[in-house]
């Protein structure tokens, strides 16, 4: 379940292409739709939370780690609450593959930086 974050890197969701909590938040559910299957009435679940955390993480300082955290938290409890099994399952894989692309990414910029300076 700690994984269940998915699609989200916490920053990556404030932050991700811009936008208002509203627009990051249809974004990111129409991803999750199709990722994990979700039904009509899990959409519209899953869209109300993620709203809510785009709200949320609008308003904390990025260098909060404490408070994104809790964010974090919450966020997992709620959306165990409507996702079955099967899709916590995926959506902990597809945040593992997340995550190891966005490390290749970071290291190819770091990569970058030091051959340009």
């Amino acid at each position: 379940m700690a994984a269940l974050i998915l699609l989200i890197g916490t920053a990556a969701f404030a932050q991700q292409r811009g936008g208002t909590p509203e627009e990051r938040a249809q974004r990111l559910t129409d991803r999750m739709k199709s990722n994990l299957n979700l039904t009509d009435e899990q959409y519209k679940q899953v869209y109300e939370i993620n709203l809510k955390m785009a709200g949320v993480l609008e308003e904390i300082d990025k260098d909060n780690k404490n408070a994104r955290q809790n964010v974090k938290a919450e966020y997992e409890k709620q959306l165990a609450t409507v996702l079955n099994k099967e899709q916590l399952e995926k959506a902990k894989e597809l945040r593992k593959q997340r995550r190891g692309k966005m490390k290749t990414h970071k290291g190819q910029r770091m990569h970058q930086n030091r051959n340009n300076n």
